[in-house]
């Protein structure tokens, strides 16, 4: 008997909800509602959480992309190019590279009451890098690695005498570091 009851006041339910007009805009804005509501996090924390975030580019390691590095890959491709012979580059740059590696972020959060009513809450966050297993060393998991902010460029070739050849090094340097034209010198070698 509960059963039908049941049954009839769910079809009743149904049918006044089919009545309703444009109730297809109200349930997307209730919808809606819900998903800003879940991606804000306003929804469903408890007074004492602990809460594992993965957060990208917090921490900025001054590592490797060593401009020694990029001397000697600049130099050999250089000498690659047709008339240029055995070359030599030295960079100047303002920073190191960058290697900006992902985090754990831990939150804790607790609340308490006193006596007199009055609720204190405290919140403390813990970052620590997410460690990776590369090829039998544990290191940082990198997200991005940043070039080091290059101030100037002097390239010394045997071919650089030719205009012809000062002009493919100097596009091949611009392109590769990404520097303006003022920021490089090219010089013949001895």
């Amino acid at each position: 008997m509960a059963e039908s009851k049941n049954k009839t006041k769910i079809k009743d339910l149904i049918e006044k909800i089919k009545s309703i007009k444009h109730i297809e805009i109200i349930i997307g804005v209730i919808a809606v509602a819900l998903m800003i509501i879940i991606f804000a996090g306003v929804g469903g924390k408890s007074v004492s959480s602990e809460e594992n975030d993965v957060k990208e580019s917090v921490s900025e390691e001054q590592q490797s992309v060593s401009v020694s590095e990029l001397e000697g890959k600049l130099a050999a491709v250089l000498s690659d190019i047709e008339g240029v012979g055995k070359s030599s580059v030295l960079i100047t740059a303002k920073s190191s590279g960058e290697k900006i590696t992902a985090n754990t972020v831990t939150t804790n959060t607790s609340t308490s009451q006193s006596g007199s009513g009055n609720v204190t809450s405290t919140t403390s966050s813990t970052e620590s890098p997410i460690i990776v297993n590369n090829s039998g060393k544990s290191e940082p998991y990198v997200v991005k690695e940043l070039m080091p902010e290059i101030l100037g460029v002097i390239v010394v070739a045997e071919g650089a005498d030719n205009a012809v050849t000062r002009l493919a090094i100097m596009r091949a340097v611009q392109a590769v570091l990404q520097v303006s034209a003022s920021c490089v010198e090219i010089y013949p070698m001895k």
